[in-house]
């Protein structure tokens, strides 16, 4: 048996105002979410860098450099840094969402359960001058392994979404906190304002 070829880390990390995507050839990066991928020693990896509506990319650091495309050959771990900043020129006519409000809504839990059913809904608003695309809202409860992630329509300006996740929750103190657009794919004039914390008690 042949042993297995030796692999290398490619991690691309965003950095900047901005926001934008990076994608490879051959695939394995779509950041995005997916940021990091093992390749075959001696593999040629293209990056392309695309960013976002009201967003410039600013250019490539690390491993590579400039504003093409970036090109590295993987004989070692590699570290890319890509760089959006906003389009200053256009700063009003962009999105900003916001967590408007949260709701927790705790069911009354059956007869030997000590778990409750807990629906927590998120409404993001979009306050900006711009219609913002598709994106994410993130759900994170204290006490519960891991986050929740919920796919987030198209928001036009001035208008509200409600986007829900649904917890089995015992009975005790927690705290939520929310995060519009939390993988940041929509160039807002505000970056600083996506976050909502609320404290809330099970049963309420």
């Amino acid at each position: 048996m042949s042993p297995a070829p030796q692999t290398f880390l490619l991690t691309v990390t965003k950095q900047g105002t901005g926001s934008g995507t990076v994608t490879s050839n051959p695939a394995g990066i779509n950041c995005g979410n997916d940021c990091s991928q093992n390749y075959n020693a001696g593999t040629v990896v293209t990056l392309f860098a695309a960013p976002a509506q009201g967003s410039i990319f600013a250019g490539w650091s690390g491993a590579c450099s400039g504003t093409g495309n970036c090109i590295v050959t993987m004989n070692s771990n590699k570290n890319v840094i890509a760089t959006f900043n906003l389009n200053q020129t256009n700063q009003t006519n962009l999105p900003d969402l916001i967590i408007l409000s949260q709701s927790i809504n705790v069911a009354n839990n059956q007869t030997n359960q000590t778990n409750y059913t807990v629906t927590i809904t998120a409404y993001v608003k979009n306050q900006g001058n711009a219609n913002a695309g598709a994106s994410t809202t993130r759900f994170l409860v204290s006490g519960v392994g891991g986050q929740q992630l919920a796919s987030t329509p198209s928001i036009p300006a001035g208008q509200y979404v409600a986007v829900s996740r649904t917890y089995s929750l015992s009975q005790g103190a927690y705290t939520l906190t929310n995060n519009a657009d939390w993988n940041n794919v929509i160039a807002e004039s505000n970056e600083n304002n996506n976050a909502a914390v609320t404290n809330f008690n099970v049963p309420s």
